[in-house]
């Protein structure tokens, strides 16, 4: 994706996406754990380091996902590990638009965050589960300052794999478990109310879910057989329009999936990014 020639510019692991009003995509890297922003067209913009002004310690952050709110804020989810690898606790780092740091906050002792969303309330959404088991069986819900709120989806969830924001405080979550995945539909209030099946990822290969509001279509990026990436495009009443083939990419892993307003879809795997 990165087309500035630089090498610091370039992508090194892709590990989530998102878009803000302007059309640009935001994007975790893995490996340099900066964020790096690109146009539509692959050319980069600037870059962010959200752990400059960390004080040096024991513990080494990752970038877990990324998100932007209505009004451009950044959220980076982060982890931190111990000098033997262990998760310690899960953080969000809010940035502004220009992007200076406005705070930060932990989540709840004991809960890992793996992907995370915005609505339009301003609420942060967070699928993850125990910290000792990569298993994402809730959603926790905090407020913009990072005041708890309330967790739902416990016994109901199997394995989440991604969660984004639809319309009146609904949450859309991809759902996996070995044989099947789906969308599951919650209200503000965390009540499950609609659950539909969209097409399975290979197995341990990922998948993620957008939602874009001017057409109210939900997109879902899923790793096929040969590492051949699709988009299903899922209609207001959760009937299938169209799948969107790329070609086979040798990415590994499907690592989030993000639509501008304008309709430009991108699909991050591994090193690059696919664009429809």
């Amino acid at each position: 994706m990165a087309r500035g020639g630089e090498k610091e510019h370039k992508l090194k692991f892709a590990w989530s996406i998102a878009s803000n009003s302007h059309g640009h995509f935001i994007v975790g890297d893995r490996v340099d754990r900066n964020i790096k922003v690109f146009d539509v067209k692959g050319v980069f913009l600037n870059g962010l380091d959200p752990f400059v002004d960390e004080l040096q310690s024991e513990y080494e952050h990752e970038i877990w996902n990324v998100c932007c709110d209505q009004q451009d804020n950044i959220y980076v989810l982060a982890m931190k590990r111990n000098h033997e690898g262990k998760a310690c606790w899960s953080e969000v780092f809010v940035f502004d638009k220009h992007p200076r740091l406005t705070y930060k906050f932990n989540l709840r002792e004991g809960f890992r965050g793996y992907s995370m969303t915005v609505d339009e309330f301003n609420r942060v959404l967070i699928i993850g589960g125990s910290l000792a088991h990569v298993h994402n069986d809730a959603v926790e819900v905090y407020e913009s300052d990072g005041a708890f709120l309330q967790c739902f989806g416990k016994k109901i969830l199997n394995n989440a794999q991604d969660i984004a924001a639809a319309y009146d405080g609904h949450s859309l979550v991809l759902d996996a478990d070995d044989e099947s995945s789906c969308i599951r539909v919650f209200s503000a209030e965390g009540y499950q109310l609609i659950r539909f099946s969209v097409r399975a990822s290979m197995p341990d290969s990922g998948s993620a879910v957008a939602f874009h509001p001017a057409s109210e279509n939900v997109l879902v990026a899923s790793l096929q057989s040969e590492n051949k990436v699709e988009v299903s495009m899922y209609s207001k009443e959760f009937k299938l329009v169209r799948v969107i083939h790329f070609k086979p990419t040798g990415g590994p892993f499907i690592t989030g999936i993000a639509a501008t307003v304008k309709g430009h879809i991108a699909v991050p795997c591994k090193n690059t990014v696919l664009f429809a």
